[in-house]
């Protein structure tokens, strides 16, 4: 292996949050920013104001990039899908919660993990957001399962490994 350091103009030590390969170049986060590699140069390719680069995805035909936010310049977390120009299209605010991940089908669709409720999709990176909400318990956070009338009904909280009890606020299902 070779480390893509300060010979290429990056810090000696840095956090990376990122990596997927687009467009026949590597795409990484560096301290936030990220940097296109080529196989001989590591140009900064993208650097927002007061937003953590949370992840990279390049799964479809769009490199993807989950940002938080962390300054006081921002309006809040947001989600990239960058065209093969680089060009940046932000993904409906409504859509994005907290980023986690996010993945885009050949078919352009791009399904959202983020630490809200619900399945979030797009059909494009420039349509409105879709919600899914499926009838189910919403965590597997379970104490109790019982069958009445037909119906599964779930209880949250339980206890630890100490035994202690779990004060979940999950409620009823």
């Amino acid at each position: 292996w070779e480390l893509i350091g300060p010979d290429l103009g990056l810090p000696a030590e840095y956090r990376s949050t990122g990596l997927a390969v687009f467009s026949d170049q590597l795409f990484f986060g560096v301290d936030g920013v990220i940097y296109a590699y080529d196989g001989r140069d590591a140009l900064p390719f993208y650097d927002p104001e007061g937003l953590e680069l949370a992840y990279l995805s390049a799964e479809g035909p769009e490199l993807l990039a989950g940002y938080t936010c962390t300054g006081t310049s921002c309006t809040g977390d947001l989600v990239l899908a960058f065209d093969n120009q680089g060009i940046p299209h932000i993904l409906d605010p409504g859509c994005t919660g907290k980023p986690t991940y996010a993945v885009q089908e050949a078919s352009g669709r791009i399904w959202l993990g983020d630490l809200y409720r619900n399945f979030r999709y797009l059909n494009s990176s420039n349509s409105p957001c879709k919600n899914i909400s499926i009838n189910a318990p919403l965590t597997s956070n379970l104490r109790e399962l019982a069958v009445y009338n037909n119906q599964l009904w779930t209880t949250s909280g339980g206890v630890n490994a100490t035994f202690s009890n779990r004060f979940i606020g999950d409620g009823f299902a």
